[in-house]
């Protein structure tokens, strides 16, 4: 009796493992690919784009397993998800980049020596205790201007040594938190401000002119929410579309940096660069995550590139790289930009 129950089951195993396998392949690689456009609409399909790299990947794997045993049909359909998923991954660097890596920027460059525009842009994580690193980058990199990310009440002492060095400054409190700019040239007014209620928190833009040696330059600060929930999703994406149309066609001589919490395979991503004309410094195909989940103890493996440096084109980034851990878990971002 047990040898046939045996049978039985190996049977219908047989029957049915591999129309499954074959489906929920072919399901999978189709709702990654649709994933792009659904993410206009719903969260949870924004999410996926976070790490559409892996999505690719898992797709590409999927394809060599049940190739051997796939029909004619399946092959073709899984061959075309995978090609759209690879093309999801490799457009961006194509359509919304300067085109370069802006060289290495490997030495810090010295106030006024090298005539562009030297930025750093962090997130500090609140609660992070590791002042001195973070002061240290700073004070190594020398930038002209400084945009920071989740500045609690805790960082104010500490940051207090900087006023001599960055005098200019400007500024959101959102709770216990704020985004702050830190300038060695003049800024403006920040009349342009856009900063929208969330259930927990806020989202923000900060635009204004800056006064750099060699003309002004429209500076916007972004610290944009993290899609975790519905209503912090509708935030992030409300607060794109507010500043797209505050930023216009495109400004001239613009730059955006900060953390923005949207990789670049999402649509909304894509949607306010082709709206504002701006393009991102991180011109590699696969750029290395900028914020990460350190308690799994990968390291920055784990995690997506959601802060970014960009500018409109007739900027020219002549320098772009991530800066080392400072306590934070996000990474700096080190640029420099000159006129064109």
């Amino acid at each position: 009796m047990v040898v046939q129950v045996t049978r039985w089951v190996r049977a219908i195993a047989g029957a049915y493992a591999r129309p499954l396998v074959l489906g929920a392949a072919a399901g999978g690689a189709v709702v990654a690919t649709l994933s792009f456009p659904l993410a206009l609409w719903f969260r949870l399909f924004e999410l996926v784009n976070f790490f559409r790299p892996e999505v690719f990947g898992i797709a590409l794997l999927a394809f060599a397993v049940t190739f051997p045993f796939a029909d004619r049909t399946h092959r073709m359909l899984m061959a075309a998800m995978v090609m759209a998923n690879l093309l999801l991954v490799v457009a961006p660097a194509a359509l919304f980049t300067h085109g370069h890596s802006g060289g290495r920027c490997a030495t810090a460059s010295a106030e006024g020596d090298s005539g562009g525009l030297h930025l750093l842009s962090l997130n500090l994580l609140d609660d992070n205790p590791r002042y001195e690193k973070v002061i240290d980058l700073m004070r190594a990199e020398r930038p002209d201007v400084i945009v920071l990310q989740e500045l609690s009440e805790q960082w104010r002492m500490p940051l207090a040594a900087l006023n001599e060095e960055w005098p200019y400054q400007a500024g959101k409190e959102v709770g216990n938190r704020a985004l702050v700019v830190f300038s060695r040239w003049p800024l403006g007014p920040a009349a342009d401000l856009v900063s929208y209620r969330a259930p927990r928190k806020k989202t923000q833009a900060l635009v204004l002119p800056l006064r750099a040696p060699r003309g002004p330059v429209t500076l916007v600060a972004i610290h944009a929410t993290s899609p975790r929930d519905d209503g912090l999703w509708a935030t992030r994406n409300a607060m794109f579309t507010e500043l797209a149309a505050l930023l216009g066609g495109g400004r001239s001589r613009t730059v955006a940096l900060g953390d923005w919490n949207t990789a670049r395979w999402s649509p909304v991503f894509q949607w306010f660069m082709i709206r504002t004309a701006l393009r991102e410094a991180e011109a590699r195909l696969l750029p290395p995550s900028t914020r990460f989940f350190a308690g799994f103890g990968l390291g920055t493996l784990l995690g997506s590139p959601v802060d970014h440096v960009a500018a409109s084109d007739d900027m020219e980034i002549t320098c772009f790289r991530l800066g080392p851990r400072v306590g934070s878990d996000h990474l700096p971002l080190v640029a420099e930009v000159r006129l064109r």
